[in-house]
């Protein structure tokens, strides 16, 4: 736990300790109190709940003392001459959740999509013969909503291996540790937000219940949006880290190619990879740019504060920069593996899967682009032409892309959606999930099916 740290009358700031709360019996510890939270809105298995103490006493050894301690003599020790200095660098630790909280999303993200798919493919509406024989996947409104959160995934996932990476091997590096971890965290767990969302409406009542596994990415990615660090609040810990990096020139901008001035709004269509690339990473690059001189611009001649400035004038600024920054860091993850992979088939898959996920990205901020005067209008107008053929052209990869997500595929781990759910809703027993037998086989889509 974290309690504030008194040594000879003098406040030491907030230190961590390891306290028993249960004996041997597992009932409460003498001067402990413990209460259950209630119940949340999911995921009643995490075991959250409410500690009191009341002259609870510890042993000194059990101070966690990596960078603080005290003395059997009673003196408090500490390199870090701050307290506030202290709790943060204690704080930092938290790191490694984040990016635990990033691998939870992003599985939960696999499964919500697989499972979307997976219906979708099977799942028969009227077709041109006039009879139920048409899978909803074949319709553009199915494929235009779910396949860009596929590409998104697969493209997000090589951005969190990169952060992965740097955990492990962090040296000359430890600067990126606290934007990094806590940029993926927040950029997937808002994507499993959307993309659980849009699954369940695009899957209509099959996805309404429980054990179609839809709901769980739901309430999964808003417990991942909260946990180790509000997501808002940890993007101002990624632009404040930018912004400190930027001031020691340590701060890697992305590369630019093309001119942003003089090029690329001359162009007619900027969906090549080359042109997406240069538009997101010019995104960051210009949000530095202009968040910079706003800041300078309020404090050297405004006269405000900089805890104002932070706190009640840049917030929306803080967000965009933050937001702009993490797209970037996914993609320069993606771009890392698409370079290093060898075998053409797989990456075909992942730059179809990447140049898709840019273009909905571009698509989403055309608004911004068109304001700066990067994109033409002209170049704007003919995003939706080149998004509507970027989804088509990805359909024919779409159970490749889905089978490189590494989902073990066992009908005891997947709803009743995925497999025969004709035969599991045909039958009276709605936790009789053996009924709706073995996974769905996509590549006999189509094919009616008997009713029970």
């Amino acid at each position: 736990m974290f309690a504030q740290t008194i040594v000879a009358g003098k406040n030491e700031g907030v230190n961590s300790f390891i306290v028993r709360i249960r004996d041997d019996k597992m009932k409460p510890c003498k001067g402990v109190m413990i209460e259950d939270m209630g119940w949340k809105i999911g995921l009643n298995g995490i075991d959250n709940g409410r500690l009191m103490f009341d002259h609870v006493k510890i042993p000194r050894e059990n101070m966690l003392n990596a960078f603080n301690d005290v003395t059997p003599e009673g003196k408090f020790v500490s390199d870090i001459p701050k307290a506030s200095a202290r709790f943060f660098k204690v704080a930092d630790r938290l790191l490694s959740g984040r990016l635990c909280i990033a691998a939870m999303t992003i599985a939960a993200t696999k499964m919500t999509i697989l499972h979307a798919i997976r219906y979708s493919q099977q799942r028969l509406a009227v077709g041109r013969s006039g009879k139920s024989d048409m899978p909803i996947m074949a319709f553009q409104l199915q494929q235009n909503a779910l396949l860009p959160l596929l590409a998104r995934t697969v493209t997000f996932n090589m951005g969190y291996n990169m952060a992965k990476d740097l955990f492990e091997k962090p040296q000359g590096k430890e600067n990126k540790l606290i934007r990094s971890f806590c940029v993926v965290k927040t950029m997937i767990s808002w994507h499993l937000a959307e993309l659980a969302t849009v699954c369940r409406e695009r899957c209509g009542g099959g996805s309404f219940l429980m054990n179609s596994a839809i709901p769980e990415g739901i309430i999964g990615s808003h417990s991942g949006m909260t946990a180790e660090g509000d997501n808002r609040v940890l993007m101002q810990k990624v632009v404040k880290a930018i912004m400190t990096d930027l001031q020691k020139k340590l701060h890697d901008l992305p590369k630019v190619t093309q001119c942003p001035v003089r090029q690329i709004p001359k162009m007619a269509s900027v969906a090549d990879f080359e042109t997406l690339v240069n538009l997101v990473n010019l995104k960051e690059v210009t949000e530095i740019k202009s968040f910079t001189k706003l800041v300078q611009k309020k404090m050297m001649q405004d006269g405000i504060p900089f805890f104002d400035i932070w706190m009640y004038h840049v917030s929306d600024e803080i967000q965009s920069l933050a937001t702009a920054f993490g797209n970037r860091y996914m993609l320069e993850g993606a771009l890392a593996v698409i370079e290093g992979t060898a075998h053409a088939g797989a990456k075909e898959v992942l730059r179809a899967s990447t140049r898709l996920h840019m273009i909905t990205l571009v698509r989403e901020n055309i608004g911004w682009y068109l304001l700066q005067g990067i994109v033409s209008p002209a170049a704007a107008a003919d995003l939706d032409a080149q998004f509507e053929q970027a989804v088509k052209d990805y359909a024919p990869l779409m159970n490749t892309a889905l089978d490189g997500l590494g989902i073990f595929e066992n009908e005891k781990r997947v709803g009743p959606i995925v497999r025969d759910y004709v035969a599991f809703n045909s039958q009276p027993d709605a936790e009789n999930y053996e009924a709706a037998g073995p996974l769905f086989n996509w590549r006999k889509t189509g094919e009616l099916r008997p009713r029970l």
